[in-house]
């Protein structure tokens, strides 16, 4: 089911957002003749009606997302031709070549479903290798191609069940194709878990040091703004982007750049929780008038160096620099928004 929520999901991408940007045709035109070569028995031999639903289903799917990229008068003016260069006709012709040379059975019908079983592991490669050449995934695209990967390493588990279940019945064909289109996969797999599950070191650091500081506000687009004010383990601010494949000081509007960029414009009961750290006879006498920061108005560094100004990964800085860039005063006065 994981490879039929798979193609929904993809079809469903192009038609609400009018664009295939980031999709291989050539991919999909290689399924298209898997589910050909495959389901050609749907008019020879009946299985159940859940079997020919699914396998209308997959056809006519994968024909309707091949339609839309060659034929929609809008989708396929966002196709990237010039970058899905791969030259997928010589998978079909291995394929078909394989399948003769090693078949399941020596029938037309069983050299055109090992066709399919050869092609399908190779399948996805075209769209592997736009993926790398865009360096762009986009949420849906990325959740498509991880869907499809998905279903093959749940297959990988069902043989080894059936394996055992089924008094060890060997069927190498699908083993070894599962086994290859698994390990293309893997790759993406990994880069793709690594965004979504937060083991990107910047943005894993970023949540970290968040537990130790507090929200101060959130901007228009969506960053979180934090600052700790704990003298001991030094003074920092910094901001957790909301896209979190971008961590770029582009991405911060101007009305926060004076906040970034300096430590010390808060006034003293906003500052003064970091006395707690003191001995308790001096946090008394503190107590009686609240004080600003040590230091005034001591710029916002970036990467590792003095204690006091270390800032955490995922910031608006680029590491070890300072920013020079030319930021407005911030003026608590005059924000709005979420900022206080």
């Amino acid at each position: 089911m994981t490879h039929l929520l798979s193609i929904v999901v993809l079809l469903l991408k192009i038609r609400t957002t009018k664009s295939c940007a980031g999709i291989s045709l050539k991919t999909q035109e290689l399924y298209v003749i898997v589910f050909v070569t495959r389901y050609l028995d749907f008019f020879t031999r009946y299985y159940s009606l859940y079997n020919s639903v699914l396998k209308v289903f997959f056809l006519g799917i994968s024909v309707a997302i091949v339609w839309y990229m060659r034929y929609h008068k809008v989708v396929k003016q966002t196709y990237n031709k010039e970058e899905d260069t791969f030259r997928h006709y010589f998978l079909v012709l291995a394929s078909f070549v394989l399948a003769i040379l090693i078949p399941r059975a020596l029938t037309v019908m069983e050299i055109l479903w090992t066709v399919s079983i050869y092609l399908e592991a190779v399948a996805i490669l075209p769209q592997l290798v736009l993926l790398q050449r865009s360096s762009n995934i986009d949420n849906l695209t990325g959740t498509y191609v991880f869907l499809l990967g998905a279903y093959r390493a749940l297959y990988l588990l069902n043989w080894i069940y059936r394996f055992f279940a089924e008094l060890h019945r060997v069927r190498w064909i699908p083993w070894i194709s599962g086994l290859v289109q698994t390990t293309l996969y893997a790759d993406f797999f990994y880069y793709y878990i690594k965004r979504k599950c937060l083991l990107d070191g910047n943005l894993l650091q970023t949540k970290i040091h968040n537990m130790c500081g507090g929200l101060v506000g959130i901007d228009k687009f969506g960053n979180k703004y934090y600052e700790n004010m704990n003298v001991q383990h030094g003074r920092h601010r910094w901001v957790e982007y909301a896209e979190k494949s971008r961590y770029n000081a582009s991405q911060v509007p101007p009305e926060w750049h004076g906040w970034l960029h300096n430590i010390t414009d808060h006034t003293g009961d906003e500052a003064s929780a970091y006395i707690l750290d003191l001995p308790l006879c001096l946090w008394i006498l503190l107590m009686l008038k609240p004080k600003r920061y040590g230091v005034e108005h001591r710029e916002n560094f970036s990467g590792e160096g003095d204690e006091f100004i270390y800032h955490s990964k995922g910031h608006a800085l680029n590491p070890g620099q300072r920013d020079w860039t030319r930021y407005q005063p911030w003026q608590p006065a005059k924000t709005t928004g979420s900022q206080r």
